[in-house]
């Protein structure tokens, strides 16, 4: 039997620290949209994906949801689960950045599937922990700059799916 390793750090790890979290769609579809000249254009998708980032602090507390931006086929965001951990009926530390990533996937999901779109996320997600000063500077320029640099990059022929989003 093979050992899984996971990658990700401890749940206390992700508590009170800013993190970069990538979310991507699955086989790297285009459900959200294009982007044109450097800007993003939603999809309904789209819409949907962006109107969750406003809605997540609302049903997660102590989250904070920071500079954050909705591409073609991936979010980027940035995420601060402040509060600490609190232990769940077996006592296993939650991990309230993982909590949160799972109910943002899970409503994006249902509502774009109820709108008659086929979507799916892909699985898991990508995250890096943000130290303050120069590196949330980077951060925060990279995921402003990112319709721009898609732009730059695929033009009008990016190499991925188009979904029905």
């Amino acid at each position: 039997m093979r050992y899984y390793k996971p990658h990700r750090l401890p749940p206390e790890a992700y508590c009170s620290v800013w993190v970069l979290v990538t979310i991507c769609t699955r086989e790297s579809v285009c459900h959200f949209g294009e982007v044109a000249n450097g800007q993003m254009r939603y999809s309904p998708a789209g819409e949907v994906a962006a109107g969750r980032w406003a809605w997540l602090p609302g049903v997660c507390p102590g989250l904070t949801v920071g500079e954050w931006v909705v591409m073609p086929n991936h979010v980027h965001a940035l995420l601060y689960a402040g509060g600490g951990i609190r232990p769940t009926q077996g006592s296993m530390p939650r991990n309230p950045l993982g909590d949160a990533v799972g109910l943002y996937k899970s409503r994006v999901a249902n509502l774009v599937r109820a709108a008659g779109i086929p979507f799916a996320w892909q699985t898991g997600y990508h995250d890096r922990i943000v130290a303050a000063g120069g590196e949330w500077d980077t951060a925060v320029a990279y995921i402003r700059r990112n319709p721009q640099a898609w732009w730059e990059k695929y033009g009008e022929s990016p190499p991925f799916p188009r979904g029905d989003g």
